[in-house]
């Protein structure tokens, strides 16, 4: 899935609860729940090791730091003034954790701390290649917008 519905979900449940232990940990279950939705990737053979071509890693990095943008860019916007920032910081950030562990398999796979997180990951992906790819970038616009909608109007 693209950062951003991570992103936007991390802020809305950081804006709406109080206890930061329960921000991190629903934010971070969260990120495994959107991923067993049908989703859009894009490719990052530069990041996964499977490419040492700095061409390759640089526009990776390119990808992940516009999709970075985006999500956080909205998320600040809607949240900038509010009394909830600092949760919704936290939430942003913990939604993220689950793929820089699963990068930082992919760069250390003989890692026993980091596979405890990258095979649930890899197994919430189950419907990522089964579902046609209209309805995987739609099922995103379509959670980005309920999101956006939400800090837009409930907060």
């Amino acid at each position: 899935m693209l950062l951003t519905p991570h992103i936007l979900l991390g802020a809305a449940i950081g804006a709406k609860i109080s206890n930061p232990g329960a921000i991190f940990a629903l934010s971070f279950i969260s990120h495994y729940f959107l991923d067993a939705l049908p989703h859009y990737e894009y490719k990052i053979p530069g990041l996964k090791g499977k490419s040492p071509d700095n061409k390759k890693i640089f526009i990776d990095f390119l990808k992940l730091s516009v999709d970075l943008s985006i999500g956080a860019g909205l998320a600040l916007f809607f949240l900038w003034n509010s009394p909830f920032l600092t949760g919704a910081v936290l939430g942003m950030l913990s939604a993220l954790i689950p793929d820089a562990l699963l990068f930082l398999y992919w760069r250390h796979p003989e890692s026993r701390f980091l596979k405890i997180f990258a095979l649930p990951h890899r197994a919430c992906h189950f419907l990522k290649n089964s579902s046609p790819a209209w309805l995987s970038l739609s099922t995103e616009v379509i959670i980005g917008f309920v999101i956006i909608s939400y800090l837009a109007y409930a907060i």
